[in-house]
Order: C-alpha cells, then structure tokens, then sequence
C-alpha cells in the first residue's frame, strides 16, 4: 500500500484492507516459508514463521499511531522521517542503500542465537518491500496512481477508479506457489545484495508487462483478469521472497554449499529497467531510433495545400524547398552547430545542445517557437524567402513533433518504457525497427481552413502550446498502445490508419501555424476570428478526449497525484467515500462540471476541478491578454460539508494577486475577473478554511482581451 493511500484511509476512515494487497502480503510470505528446506523452517520456528506472516511482513502498512515506537527499530533509521517508509524509494535508492542495509542486518542478527528473533524481525519487514515491488502497483515508482497511464487507454477516460487499490486487490484468491526451488543469491553482503538486486531486475521484467494489461481489464470492468495477473505478479514475488530468505539463512548459518541452484549474476551488471536511465539517455535513446521519416515532409504538403494560393505564392519557388528540405534541417547532424540554432539564442541551450525535437517544459517551448516565428515572420518582411521558408520547416518539425507518441511523452520517459510494458517479441520488433511513425501517404485535411492562432509571434507560440496540451498529447498518448500492438502483429492497415490520424492532426496544425506567421506581416490578412482563448479548449471534432492536466510532466513526486487537478470534458471526480462509509467500486460515479447559480446547478462544458491545495501553472505571453475570467466555487453534487469553507486563488508570476471570498457548499458561484499585467505565468490554486479538500470547480477559464 502506498504512502498516499495509506494517509487517506487515516483521514477518511477507510479499512486499510480495501486498499492494498492486504492479505496478499501475508499469503505470500506463507507460501514462500512453505519453499524453504525443512531445516530452515525449523530454524525459523513456527511461532516467529507465523509471525512473519501476520505481522512482520506488515510493519510497513502498520508504521503510525501507538505502532510507530515499536517498529521505528526495523526501519532503517534514513527512512524513518517517510510517512511510511519501504514502499516507493526510488529504484536507485532500492539498489543501493536500503537492500544493502537489510541484507547486511539480516545476515549478521541471524547469525548469532542471541539475536535471532531480531534477524527475523528485519527480514520480515525487508518482505514488504521486495512483495510490493513485484506488484503492479508499485512496479512504476514515479506513477503510483497511474494518471499517465490512463491516459494511454482508450476508454479510460472519465472513469473514477480508485486506481491503486484496484491494482492491488489480490487477497486470498492466491493459493500460492508449489514445486520452487529457492536460488542462492550470494555467500556474503555484497554478493547477496547483487545478487538481489540482479534477481529484481529479473522480477521486474516479469510484473512490468502485466501493467497494461492489468490497467485495460480495470478500465473494462473485467476483475476476473485483473485477479488472474495479480497472481500471476505474486507468483513472482513469492519466489523472490523464497529465494531471499532461503540465502539469509544460508549464508548466515554457514551452509551454502548445500544449495541446489545459485543465481546467475552477470558479468555486465544489472540490465538496468527503463526509469533508472537519466533523462539525457532516455533523450539520446529516443532521437536516435524515432522520426517520422518521410511522413514530415508529407504532412508539410499537406499543409501547404491547405493555405490559400496567395499564401503560397507569397512564399515564391522556395516553398517547394519545405516538404523536401527545410522540414529535415533539424535531423542533420551538425543542427545543433548550426547557424539557425545559433540565430534562435539561449532557449536553443536549453533542449539538449540545440536539438528542438523534445520539448521541456510548457514555457520553454513556447520560448523557442515564439523566436522560430520571429525569425521567419522578419524574413518574410525582409522578402529573405529562402530563410522564412527555412525558419517555418524547424518550426514545422518541432509541431510534428508533438504530436507524435515519442516526443511528446520523452520527458516522462514512457514511450522510453514501453519496451518494458509492452515487451516486443523476441525483444525486437518497434523498439529496435526503426521508425514508430513512418506515416506512408499524404495525411488528407482537404476543408480545414487554416485559423489565425494570433497577432504576434507570442501569442502564435502560445496558442500552439495549447494545442500541444490539450490535443495533440492526449491524441499521441491515447493511440500509442495501438500503435505498438499493431507494430508488434504486423498489421499493416492499422500502422497506418493511426499514423495518418495523428499525421493529420500534424498538418492541421502546421497549416495553421505557417498561415499565422504570413498573417503576421499581410495587409489583406483577416482579424483573429476569436481573440479570446479558453484554457481548455479542444476542438469539437475530437471526441472523448480529455486535456492533460500537467503539461509540464509526472515529475512530481508520487505524493502530490491524488491531489492533481483533473480535467473536464467530461468531469472525472472520485468520490471519497459512498452512502455507506466504504471507497466507491463504481466507475459510473462521474458527474458532469457543475456550479450554482442564482441557487440552481448548472453544467459548463468546460474547465475542470480539483481538490484544494495543487497549484496549476500556465506560462501565457507577456502583454497579450488583458484578464483571466472563470466561473469558481464547489461542485453542488457532492457533499462537501455544511461548514466547509474554501478561497479560489490566482497567482502571477508566483505572487498572489486574487484570494476569493469563502466559498462554501450553499455559496452561488462566483466571476472571477483578475487583469494580467505584464505577467508571464498564471496559476490557479485553491485552500481550505475549514474541512477537507475536495469537490471545487473552475468552470470556464478564459484569458482576455
């Protein structure tokens, strides 16, 4: 059970039961005891082996309250400080300090007899650790609420499932494990502690795969197969428990000599699972193996066709350059070195020495594509084609780009693990083909009439950001899983139907873009249809999909996901507990985005809704809009509490600039008309006065002006 779930059954009242392994955790251990060699079990004794089922194995749920003293000597005192330690270190901090410290605990308590009962004490806490990471649940240590991952499955969509729990539901349908012989991890502390460490990074290849699956039959509402893959995941976590309390013991009395099987330990090391490479690997890895090959200069001529013959006209004989030259400028070799990288300054710096295919965060991004169009509105005005032309192909490729199940997901590493969720047969095929996107035929937007995205370089760059985060990522992530699958079988149509949609998207974009940038310097250029924007916009020929609600990544740590904002279209909320004081199990419990007003609800189409305390950030251009206005207070559905109170808060650039009047469930909702100055960011928060955190809505978020 994770730290997160943990803290909200203490608050809520929620039986701990309903919200881990639970008694998944005690038969494991019971079965792997029942694996060990008769000998071992009656040096354990049974009374401390049903200890370690009931109790020891457990410390790590049970670390609070009057427990605390009493277990605070098996954790290793740097964990202490944890809410609830031995459950989502970092695979780096697993592999090194904390198996290092038990392992060596372990060994030298249980080989004195005075200290026995303590060595099994510490081994049996230490099982926690090693049966929840060979869970599905804990087996992505930076996702342990699966916010990501949803939004890789079609049909998740506005599903409120609790789901952490739901990937740990396993209890007494696991009959355990017969027939294992337990391997041999070592002969003293640090052969032990590698050879662990290399039997995990074996586990971890076992459970990872089941992940997917796993999430998808929760989503459908399948439990018969989410319980068939959680045995199958404790299965595995059984024999890694057997295998390293078989060598505890072993090594600690002296009797290796007697094992049957040693585990092999490689020369080269432990192959290490994709969220243990830094970001630059993960980053070199993807740039090396991903393009959209040919497929960037069909969506240029897409988009080319797209603008109105004037347009094109405008740009004279080099335009014909784009789709066949300019658009591949940032695969050549020396880019980075390059004159353009050169021209575009600092921001350049801060993509990877130059390379503009993954973006970093939502302002940086919107930094480079501002200078892009900068650069090549002012050829343009300069009538320096060839260089406008040459300007609007980086910049083509870098939306392209994001639009792709690659580039936009690099910084969370998850097209990088992929490989792990989705093992390729025979570890080959996508990962080791080549290109994920090699979109084989012109993408067709005949009827889209490219649209105005602004008046300024600034403003194009950041309506393009919107467009990344409120389309492009959810569309790349929701097609991504298919796209693998479909590489994997070979099925050629369906490569290519996803390819070209996402293509599509692509060249909408692009059109607009390079209709945007000629509009900037054209005397006959129309006005901007829609000078307002709203921050969540998504275009009505899009369907089901729902805006990321952190454009900047999952880097947070695993604590602040519960908490995250989540988005509306529809409005996805989970309710804390049902009419009977127990967690919901229904999926359907989802309502549409609604405030009071004048004393009756009413749906909005848009926003979305959180509970109290996340700050949401936009990066926004300078000087571009006037005010931010949205509609704000707590959802009338829900129950909040008759004396809960709340404040809405917008922040500029970090400092507070409005705080709402109390709001509380009987409160009519509220305008919010805040000027924006010259700020460069917008965040959105919100706190309680009194009560719990919970059920508050900004309904139709616009920027002015």
């Amino acid at each position: 059970m994770s730290v997160v779930l943990l803290r909200i059954a203490c608050l809520v009242g929620v039986p701990c039961a309903l919200l881990a392994w639970g008694g998944a955790h005690t038969v494991i251990t019971e079965s792997a005891l029942r694996l060990l060699p008769e000998w071992q079990r009656e040096f354990l004794g049974d009374e401390e082996m049903g200890r370690m089922c009931r109790e020891y194995c457990l410390y790590p749920d049970m670390y609070h309250g009057d427990n605390k003293a009493k277990i605070d000597p098996y954790i290793m005192p740097e964990l202490r400080k944890a809410v609830m330690p031995l459950h989502l270190e970092a695979p780096e901090v697993i592999e090194g300090s904390v198996f290092s410290y038990y392992v060596g605990q372990s060994l030298a308590l249980l080989a004195d007899p005075a200290t026995r009962a303590e060595g099994i004490r510490f081994a049996g806490t230490f099982l926690h650790l090693l049966q929840d990471r060979t869970a599905t649940a804990h087996a992505l240590p930076v996702d342990n609420f699966f916010e990501g991952l949803a939004q890789f499955i079609p049909g998740a969509e506005g599903k409120a499932i609790w789901m952490h729990s739901a990937m740990e539901s396993l209890g007494r349908e696991y009959k355990g494990l017969e027939g294992y012989a337990p391997l041999l991890l070592g002969t003293n502390d640090m052969t032990v502690t590698a050879g662990l460490r290399q039997r995990m990074g074996q586990a971890s290849r076992v459970v990872a795969p089941l992940i997917v699956p796993q999430a998808e039959a929760i989503f459908a509402g399948d439990k018969d197969r989410s319980i068939a893959l959680q045995i199958v995941a404790a299965e595995e976590s059984t024999r890694i428990v057997a295998d390293f309390l078989y060598t505890v013991i072993a090594v600690s009395q002296g009797k290796t000599a007697d094992a049957a099987s040693v585990c092999p330990v490689p020369a080269q090391g432990v192959e290490r699972m994709a969220y243990d490479y830094p970001l630059q690997e993960v980053v070199a890895f993807c740039r090396e193996r991903y393009t959209w090959g040919e497929g960037y200069g069909r969506v240029v001529q897409s988009a080319m066709q797209a603008l109105a013959e004037v347009e094109r006209i405008r740009l004279g004989p080099d335009a014909k350059r784009l789709a066949r030259h300019d658009v591949y400028l940032p695969e050549q070799r020396n880019f980075a070195d390059g004159p353009h990288v050169r021209a575009v300054g600092e921001v350049a710096g801060r993509y990877d020495g130059g390379s503009f295919h993954m973006p970093i965060d939502a302002a940086d991004d919107m930094a480079l594509f501002e200078e892009l169009i900068r650069l090549a509105d002012g050829a343009v005005r300069a009538k320096r084609y060839r260089e406008a032309c040459e300007y609007l192909g980086i910049a083509a490729h870098a939306v392209i780009d994001r639009h792709s199940p690659v580039d936009l997901h690099v910084r969370h590493d998850y097209a990088f693990r992929m490989q792990h969720l989705l093992p390729a047969p025979e570890r080959c095929a996508v990962w080791r083909k080549g290109s994920v996107l090699g979109c084989r035929s012109r993408p067709e937007i005949k009827g889209h009439a490219p649209l105005r995205l602004g008046e300024s370089p600034a403003e194009i760059a950041f309506r393009l950001q919107l467009r990344f985060r409120n389309v492009a990522l959810p569309l790349a992530r929701r097609n991504t899983l298919a796209l693998i699958r479909a590489i994997y079988r070979g099925e050629r149509a369906e490569i290519d139907g996803i390819q070209t949609l996402l293509a599509e998207e692509a060249a909408r974009t692009v059109a607009d873009l390079f209709h945007s940038v000629l509009a900037l310097s054209s005397a006959d250029a129309r006005p901007m249809g829609q000078a307002d924007v709203s921050l969540t916009e998504v275009p009505e020929r899009i369907v089901g999909l729902v805006p990321v609600a952190d454009a900047e990544g999952y880097e947070k740590n695993q604590y602040d996901h519960y908490w995250r904002l989540r988005w509306s279209r529809p409005y996805c909320y989970r309710l804390w507990k049902n009419a009977t004081g127990s967690l919901p199990t229904d999926a359907s419990l989802i309502r549409p985005l609604e405030l009071r007003v004048e004393g009756q609800p009413r749906v909005f189409p848009v926003g979305f809704a959180h509970g109290a305390g996340p700050e949401h950030v936009f990066a926004i251009p300078r000087g571009v809009y006037r005010e931010f206005r949205a509609k704000v207070g707590c959802h009338p559905a829900f129950d909040v509490g008759e004396g809960d109170s709340f404040h809405f808060v917008v922040l500029l650039d970090g400092k507070r600039a409005y705080t709402s009047p109390p709001v509380t469930k009987a409160t009519d909702c509220l305008d919010l008309c805040v000027p924006l100055g010259d700020a460069a960011s917008v965040a959105l928060w919100s706190t309680h006065t009194k009560g719990r955190q919970r059920h508050l809505v900004w309904a139709a978020p616009m920027l002015t002006k």
